[in-house]
């Protein structure tokens, strides 16, 4: 199968949503006032639900465009 640049720049914005995500629930119990400001931000604006969405949809288009280019090779193996 071709690995392209795209699906591994998904792969990588898929680990930099995820380590976010983790940092912000870190943080939440950080007696900080402008982390607190910071996440609020975030949290209001549903920032997280927007960044999984996206990659949500990267990942579909991907997995399509992955179906596409090995459809020879998928036939092959299904055969």
């Amino acid at each position: 199968m071709i690995t392209t640049k795209i699906a591994k720049a998904k792969t990588a914005i898929q680990v930099s949503i995820i380590i976010f995500i983790l940092l912000i629930l870190g943080f939440q119990g950080f007696p900080l006032k402008w982390i607190k400001g910071f996440i609020g931000v975030i949290l209001e604006f549903h920032i997280i639900y927007y960044l999984t969405l996206s990659v949500t949809f990267f990942t579909v288009w991907t997995g399509i465009s992955y179906i596409y280019q090995n459809r020879t090779l998928i036939r092959k193996i299904t055969s």
